[in-house]
């Protein structure tokens, strides 16, 4: 069987494998009712069919065409309008009954009752009909290919919530003995300052220099040495740190910060003696180490520039020196690495279907009302209504975690979205809406000069709609007005005044100790005071802010508004993923951004899918996308349609 989308067929057989004993009998039963009641009633004429002719069409049906078509009945239905030319009307459905399970055995009841009246069958077959299609439809509602296509109304009332379970303790990675930067001595912070262009340009500055000097000598052929440029952001956030933690340790070995310099990153002995140390004493791996010989790496070269007559630096012992004790750190690496996946993957490694799952569990999060025990029973019923605040930072949240779930791009990519900028809203061929990332800057830009295009998932776009259309204009809404900023956080202007003279009441009164009572209120006064005063900074941030996801900073208002960074979809994400996995699961999957990458690409290969289409929206090699498989397996063409390739392969 192909992959692809799920046909009816395919639920059928699936149901069948579910159940182990009458599951032919159910079936031959849920066949006759769909046929003869349900799908002749939307319009596919079904009745006059043969088994064979049946059997074809159910083939071809896909589940998706068939939810669009409950869909759009539903819609009619809820309004008692005609549904089709004959004159066909469904009964005003229930608000409770909105399923469109529910839907499909209210078209059945209609229809074979409406088949008794006209005595084309008899009314004691009903209940065999019935029962089985039940069944079947109340397993086909469990299934999460189907949840996704109907994920019903939003609940009203906020899911109970959990305490995730606590990450697992990681390696040391507290770096205390780093240098910082005010730290660094002015002749270290000039010298580095000027290392950091010669990298980030290639040796640009030092290759035309180094062929003005040759050509001057007589020399006509000047190759410019290789040097492979780092882009300035991976410098900013990962070269020069390594190298302050480097001299950091200098310093632990008794060295002054006079005598700091990056020639000794270019000491061998001593960038061997920090890597031992690193993995001895901090029980780092090897990885550090291979990161800060690249750096020694490109220092040498920037150091011999002008000394250097190979294009690949052969002729430059020192570097072949240092070359070959970062193949030896390479392989010690590799061995570690694979303990590492074993072990950082048991409270990562989730399904794709378990993902899906999560999406689902986070869209009941948009609930507009907390829920309160009820006395007695146990169970939840309707409290306090949540602020907008509460709800809109909740969309953020689910919808960051299901772009991340079908659409596995780098989480520095998710920051660049913006409406009519960066992402448009399109019409396919087939006259379906979906969305296209375009200019999307990357990892590779400096080296390749291109920036990404893409066509997101048609999954993503009823979400996306709703976000854009309907819930992100709510918060440039809340800003208009001091009044509709503080009701943004379930505040009114009097509370400022309330809180004020509470706490003037607080202070006077003498009869017993009200200390804690005191701190409290005047802790409340502080923030909702620093909230009106944030007003004016947050209605800036946001006026012409196109950027598809804003920074909330409840904590620090001033910078409400404000596109959200990628350093911060880390933390969203594993926060998310943790306590909808526990409520789930019973147990909590911290999901960081990148392992969904690395779950999208075993997915892929799980279910037959095109990994070099998939690979290319990810914007990796294919080899690349198999080590990510691998790494959580026990024990470019980018036009190509990569829709539905998490859906699983059904035999």
């Amino acid at each position: 069987m192909t992959t692809g989308k799920h046909s009816l067929v395919d639920a059928l057989v699936l149901r069948g494998k579910s159940i182990s004993t009458n599951g032919a009998l159910e079936q031959k039963f849920v066949c006759t009712a769909l046929k003869l009641y349900v799908l002749e009633f939307l319009g596919f004429n079904t009745k006059g069919m043969n088994r064979r002719e049946f059997g074809v069409f159910c083939e071809k049906l896909l589940l998706t065409h068939l939810a669009k078509e409950l869909v759009k009945y539903r819609e009619k239905g809820q309004q008692s309008q005609p549904l089709a030319s004959e004159g066909k009307t469904l009964p005003l459905l229930p608000l409770s009954e909105n399923r469109l399970v529910s839907l499909i055995l209210v078209i059945f009841d209609h229809q074979f009752d409406a088949a008794v009246a006209i005595r084309a069958t008899s009314k004691e077959t009903k209940r065999n009909y019935r029962a089985a299609l039940n069944q079947f439809l109340k397993w086909l509602d469990e299934q999460v290919f189907w949840q996704v296509l109907d994920p019903g109304q939003l609940p009203e009332i906020l899911p109970p919530s959990v305490t995730s379970d606590k990450r697992p303790p990681s390696r040391q990675r507290f770096c205390n003995y780093a240098l910082q930067k005010d730290e660094l001595p002015e002749h270290l912070q000039k010298k580095f300052n000027q290392f950091r262009e010669f990298w980030t340009t290639g040796g640009e500055a030092a290759y035309l220099e180094l062929r003005k000097t040759r050509r001057t000598a007589g020399e006509r052929n000047v190759r410019r040495p290789n040097v492979q440029k780092k882009s300035e952001s991976i410098f900013d956030n990962y070269s020069e740190r390594i190298i302050r933690l480097f001299l950091g340790w200098c310093v632990l070995q008794g060295k002054s910060l006079e005598e700091l310099n990056l020639e000794l990153l270019t000491d061998l002995m001593l960038v061997e003696d920090y890597n031992f140390w690193l993995v001895k004493e901090r029980q780092r791996t090897h990885k550090q180490g291979m990161h800060l010989i690249e750096i020694s790496i490109a220092l040498l070269k920037w150091f011999n520039f002008d000394k250097v007559k190979r294009q690949n630096w052969t002729d430059i012992e020192l570097i072949v020196d240092f070359r070959a004790l970062q193949s030896e750190f390479k392989q010690k690496y590799k061995q570690e690495k694979k303990k590492l996946n074993k072990q950082k993957w048991k409270t990562k490694n989730l399904s794709h279907e378990q993902l899906q799952q999560i999406c689902l569990q986070l869209k009941k999060t948009l609930a507009p009302f907390n829920g309160v025990p009820a006395k007695g029973s146990g169970k939840r019923v309707k409290g306090a209504r949540r602020s907008p605040s509460a709800i809109l930072w909740s969309w953020q949240v689910y919808l960051l975690v299901k772009i991340l779930t079908y659409l596995p791009v780098r989480k520095h990519e998710i920051p660049q979205f913006e409406t009519s900028i960066t992402l448009y809203r399109e019409i396919d061929k087939q006259g379906s809406p979906i969305y296209r990332a375009r200019e999307i800057h990357h990892k590779q830009e400096y080296i390749t000069g291109e920036t990404r295009d893409y066509v997101l998932p048609s999954i993503l776009t009823p979400d996306l709609d709703a976000w854009i259309q309907l819930q992100r204009p709510q918060i440039q809404q809340a800003t208009q007005t001091l009044e509709s900023w503080l009701a943004f956080t379930g505040h009114k202007l009097e509370d400022l005044e309330k809180l004020q003279q509470r706490l003037e009441t607080a202070r006077q009164d003498k009869n017993g100790d009200k200390a804690e009572y005191i701190k409290n209120l005047e802790i409340c006064l502080r923030r909702l005071q620093r909230r009106v005063d944030a007003w004016q900074s947050a209605k800036t941030n946001i006026e012409g802010n196109k950027h598809l996801f804003l920074m909330f900073s409840n904590s620090n208002p001033e910078s409400f508004g404000k596109p959200l960074p990628s350093s911060s979809i880390y933390g969203i994400v594993i926060s998310a993923t943790s306590k909808a996995s526990k409520q789930l699961f019973g147990q909590s999957y911290h999901v960081n951004p990148h392992a969904f990458r690395h779950i999208a690409a075993g997915r892929i290969r799980e279910v037959g899918g095109d990994a070099e289409a998939l690979s290319a929206i990810m914007n990796h090699s294919k080899e690349m996308g198999d080590m990510y498989a691998a790494q959580i397996e026990d024990g470019s063409d980018r036009s190509k349609n990569i829709d539905d390739w998490w859906e699983p392969k059904l035999e």
